[in-house]
């Protein structure tokens, strides 16, 4: 599971920045905000109970 949580966040902040470049741009950008979000979030929980479990 250790190897899975940077993958995600990496994801998640990628979405993010691109939610953020798409905000300067005419276009749907909320969904990618959004999105990018919800997997820094997740990876941040599956972190704190991966940590939490050993």
């Amino acid at each position: 599971m250790g190897r899975v949580v940077p993958g995600l966040a990496g994801v998640g902040a990628v979405l993010l920045l691109l939610g953020l470049v798409l905000v300067l741009t005419p276009g749907p950008s909320l969904p990618f905000l959004f999105l990018g979000a919800v997997l820094l979030v997740a990876a941040g929980v599956v972190r704190f109970v991966d940590r939490d479990r050993n």
